[in-house]
């Protein structure tokens, strides 16, 4: 970091670090920072996801799964996520969007 410091995949270690300690704020911060530098990394989006439900932002968390998902929708993790938030549920077409993945990997 010291050599580095705008480094992005440095920043989303960094923000990853911090959430696992509990400093959301200033986690947060930094993946909303490399997300508007990288906006169409799907794993980026479900770590803040991650960070955001652990922070207590239910909504926000919902937003970052799925955008995560439209960028990568076989990314499974994101949709375990969903259901790991044990409030949300599934729309018809997110079902039908995970039942197609699952059989092309057949």
């Amino acid at each position: 970091m010291a050599a580095e410091p705008r480094n992005s995949g440095y920043r989303n270690l960094r923000a990853v670090v911090l959430a696992n300690i509990g400093e959301y704020r200033e986690s947060l911060e930094i993946y909303a920072d490399v997300l508007a530098k990288h906006p169409d990394q799907a794993r980026i989006w479900m770590s803040y996801g991650h960070a955001l439900a652990t922070a207590g932002r239910p909504q926000d968390s919902v937003a970052a799964y799925r955008r995560g998902i439209a960028l990568n929708p076989t990314l499974g993790e994101a949709y375990y996520s969903l259901a790991n938030l044990k409030t949300f549920r599934f729309e018809e077409t997110e079902v039908q969007a995970m039942l197609a993945t699952s059989r092309s990997r057949t």
